[in-house]
């Protein structure tokens, strides 16, 4: 199982970090933010970005209306394939000491 833990206030409180200890996870030290390698903004964004491309919306409701049309059409599959890759940038970048750099 993978837990994707980074170092944001709501994972260093005391009561996660005693319970990530009771567990005996190990816990790999976070690159700082990087888009790249950023859960929120690896698979999804990219993808919307270019479906969007240079449309104009009158509202943000039209805005809204769009992108839920979108994420209806993604396939079942859809984010395995981004965890999969997600995953080999993060295991590039534990392998390089968070010396990580996507050319």
């Amino acid at each position: 199982m993978l837990f994707h833990y980074d170092n944001a206030s709501h994972h260093t409180v005391r009561l996660i970090k005693k319970k990530i200890e009771e567990l005996q996870w190990y816990i790999f030290k976070h690159p700082p933010y990087s888009p790249d390698l950023a859960l929120s903004d690896y698979n999804l964004f990219d993808l919307l970005k270019f479906h969007l491309g240079d449309k104009r919306f009158m509202t943000d409701a039209d805005a809204e209306l769009q992108i839920y049309k979108w994420l209806g059409q993604l396939s079942n599959n859809f984010s395995a394939a981004g965890f999969g890759k997600l995953i080999k940038r993060w295991d590039m970048c534990i392998k390089v000491n968070g010396n990580y750099v996507e050319k």
